[in-house]
């Protein structure tokens, strides 16, 4: 995927630079005429003026001529100029259209041989197996877990992008909240605080939508906190934070929200559910923030809706 993504940007740039050696080979002959036509026509006959006569009687005037050829000349610069730029957004916009529309349909076969290896594993560990045929079978069952995971994320980022969730529902965020936490408790066990009003907060998304994003922020507290910390998830009807203690040092924020970003490389993560987070406010017009609380050395995640 990595070296078919190259190839295409390198042959962006071919293209890119064949168009504009195009254009500029086109604007040539305008260019030589204009240089003719106003600059050496008009020293041509001055020349021969001054050979015959030895003086220059013509009421020519050249500085005119200069600046009507140097307006043609910028206009026609300026559209070369808006041509390429046209060009270049055409081919750049294509390019991403087709690669977004590859990982879509990649992801999207892919979901049918993955169930059916899953499927036939299933069938395998079933079967009378020694403990290290047993070990081999729980290792592939893990890294198919993953794989499926993957691609999930991969499709519904690629979806994401082209906004194919259009419709939206008025969700009550403290009744998804105490309906997940039951899920969360199974994570951490006694080491989870949740608090927020009482009363109904109201955000209107997708209700995948929010439980992804509510998911994998808490998901992500879990994997990278420390072993005897607990999560804190505090919301009110304008944002939803989730904390978790640190080891003492601020996370990269350029990187944070990147795809595959893993900031701690826990084995257990893709790299993808903080990149989820960001593509989802993004869609909504929500706002992701990182900080780092120095004071009990903390990691902060905030959504703002509002």
């Amino acid at each position: 995927m990595g070296r078919l993504t190259s190839d295409r940007h390198f042959l962006s740039l071919i293209r890119l630079g064949a168009t504009a050696l195009l254009i500029l080979l086109l604007c040539m002959p305008v260019l030589y005429l204009l240089t003719t036509t106003f600059y050496a026509e008009d020293m041509e006959d001055l020349i021969v003026e001054f050979e015959s006569h030895g003086t220059i009687k013509s009421d020519v005037d050249l500085m005119e001529d200069v600046a009507i050829g140097m307006v043609i000349q910028w206009v026609m610069t300026a559209v070369a100029i808006v041509v390429t730029m046209w060009a270049t957004f055409r081919l750049v916009s294509r390019n991403y259209r087709v690669q977004k529309e590859f990982i879509e349909n990649a992801s999207h076969e892919l979901q049918t041989p993955i169930a059916v290896l899953r499927t036939q594993l299933e069938l395998l560990i079933q079967e009378d197996l020694n403990q290290h045929t047993a070990q081999l079978a729980q290792n592939m069952d893990e890294t198919l877990t993953r794989m499926s995971h993957l691609n999930k994320s991969l499709l519904l980022l690629a979806r994401l992008e082209s906004r194919q969730y259009g419709q939206k529902e008025k969700l009550d965020l403290s009744h998804e909240i105490d309906r997940l936490k039951v899920k969360w408790q199974l994570i951490l066990p006694d080491c989870i605080h949740v608090s927020g009003p009482a009363k109904r907060v109201v955000v209107e998304a997708d209700p995948m939508l929010l439980e992804m994003l509510l998911n994998n922020l808490v998901v992500n507290a879990a994997r990278h906190g420390c072993p005897d910390d607990c999560v804190e998830v505090v919301w009110n009807e304008s944002e939803f934070s989730v904390s978790n203690q640190s080891d003492g040092s601020p996370l990269e924020h350029e990187t944070l929200f990147r795809r595959f970003a893993n900031p701690r490389q826990n084995p257990k993560g893709n790299g993808l559910g903080l990149a989820i987070v960001k593509q989802i406010c993004e869609y909504y017009h929500w706002k992701v923030d990182y900080r780092f609380a120095s004071a009990d050395s903390r990691h902060v995640f905030t959504v703002k809706f509002a």
